[in-house]
């Protein structure tokens, strides 16, 4: 099942696809991927152009806000015991994105290609929210998932190439279905 950014877009959300998706697995296997929340992703980009700018109180504005939506959504939607370990991944990615956007400030370049494949929300939150008790699941570390999809190397309109990315989602797949069954 694949839910998009206004899927995941506020905690609520989380909570609203992690039931469906736990309503799904009672009746078969079930593979979650979980996008960034909605406007995530724009904001990464709108802060990296302020980098490229040079205008820092831009970039401060943005990332005050993208450290702000993820914890309010860390807070709602993770369980307790998970909310503090979830947060801290949740702002180490923020704090890595944060330190190659000053790198591009300071020298004045963009690094597009090196972050816009990761994102904050993708990662810990997601897999926390996906890990709550109602969707009784098992989710991966954001890397172990991170990178199924192959692409040909046109940045910005970037095309999959199916039988690579069906050879790497199989044996991906095959790993987690194998680890939820061990849990």
């Amino acid at each position: 099942m694949k839910f998009g950014g206004t899927s995941v877009g506020s905690a609520e959300r989380m909570r609203v696809a992690a039931r469906i998706a736990a309503g799904e697995r009672e009746k078969r296997p079930v593979a979650v991927v979980v996008s960034a929340m909605s406007k995530i992703t724009d904001l990464l980009l709108a802060t990296m152009r302020h980098a490229e700018a040079g205008d820092r109180a831009g970039m401060g504005a943005n990332l005050a806000e993208l450290r702000s939506r993820h914890e309010q959504a860390c807070r709602i939607c993770c369980p307790k015991r998970e909310w503090p370990p979830c947060w801290t991944r949740c702002r180490k990615l923020i704090g890595e994105f944060e330190r190659i956007a000053n790198g591009m400030a300071m020298l004045g370049e963009g690094l597009r290609a090196r972050w816009t494949r990761r994102s904050p929300s993708g990662t810990p939150l997601g897999a926390a929210g996906f890990r709550a008790p109602e969707s009784g699941g098992h989710a991966g570390r954001g890397r172990e998932r991170a990178h199924v999809v192959v692409t040909d190397a046109v940045f910005g309109n970037a095309s999959p190439l199916m039988d690579l990315t069906r050879e790497k989602a199989r044996a991906k797949l095959l790993r987690c279905c194998a680890a939820a069954r061990c849990r």
